[in-house]
Order: C-alpha cells, then sequence, then structure tokens
C-alpha cells in the first residue's frame, strides 16, 4: 500500500493558527458554489471523477443531507425566519417504541420511516432542544438580539 502524500502548510486550508481575517475563506479565495458545497468538496469530485462532478453540477445526482445539515438549516430557519416557518418545515419528536416506551433513536429505521410519512425533515428531540438553545443564545446575545428585535430577520422568497 501505497504512502499518502503529506500536505504542506501552503496546501492546507485548515491550519486553526491562522487568525481567522486571515483564512481563506475570510479574504474571498474559497467561495461557496450553489447550494451551500463548498468548492474544495466539488474540486475533490473533480479529482475522483469528472463525469461524477459534471452530474452533480447539472443537478443530475441529488445531494443527501446529512443530520448536521438538517440541525444547521433547521437552526437557521428558527433564529432568522421564526418558529411559524421552523414548525411548518421541519417535524420534531419520532415514534414511539411500544416495547420501551421511549422514542426511537433518530438513526433507525422506524424513525426515517415516520420522516418519511411526514413528508419533511424530522429533528429528534435532542436535536430540537439544542437547536432552541442555540435560538437562546442568539436571543441572549447583546447585538444579536437587537437586531432581530424588529421581528422576522430574513425575509425568503420561495417559488412553489
Amino acid at each position: 500500500m501505497a504512502a499518502r502524500p503529506r500536505r504542506t502548510k501552503t496546501h492546507d486550508h485548515h491550519d486553526r493558527r491562522r487568525p481567522p481575517q486571515d483564512h481563506p475563506r475570510a479574504l474571498g479565495h474559497l467561495p461557496r458554489q450553489g447550494e451551500g458545497e463548498p468548492v474544495l468538496h466539488a474540486l475533490g469530485d473533480f479529482r475522483r471523477c469528472p463525469a461524477l462532478y459534471r452530474k452533480k453540477q447539472l443537478g443530475l445526482i441529488p445531494r443527501k443531507d446529512s443530520d448536521a445539515f438538517v440541525v444547521g438549516r433547521a437552526a437557521h430557519v428558527l433564529i432568522l425566519e421564526g418558529r411559524e416557518r421552523f414548525e411548518a418545515e421541519f417535524a420534531v419528536g419520532g415514534p414511539v417504541n411500544p416495547k420501551t416506551g421511549l422514542p426511537y433513536g433518530s438513526g433507525t429505521k422506524a424513525f426515517a420511516d415516520w420522516a418519511e410519512r411526514l413528508g419533511k425533515p424530522a429533528l429528534s428531540d435532542a436535536d430540537a432542544a439544542l437547536i432552541e438553545e442555540m435560538a437562546a443564545g442568539v436571543r441572549r446575545h447583546e447585538i444579536a438580539s437587537s437586531l432581530l428585535a424588529d421581528g422576522v430577520a430574513e425575509g425568503v422568497v420561495r417559488a412553489e
């Protein structure tokens, strides 16, 4: 098995010793491409298989939502678009296991089936509690709370 080449510091975009303002993303050297996919991931796709890269660019390969992406999107909606939009877009909870009386875990088939029946992204109670804490933290922040005091912080136009 061949050894993997070592990265040099000039190619390491994750050097945490740099001040945030000197990070390549802050300097505008790593823009984001459509759908929130970082350019570096797209370059990795291109290196592995140019045909895969092209199919993703054309939307022929659907992007899979990771759990972290769903939590981040839900936090964004709750904090910036409001509770009404959050409750319309996300399901919270999950089915209860009749044998234990406890909710099924978010990684179980029962939870996935429940979420699919609802037709919208589902959050476990633990993820929903985390999102509520994030929203409370933003409301407690002096500057953030003043920016959000006049109502919904972000307007979104959605085509149906």
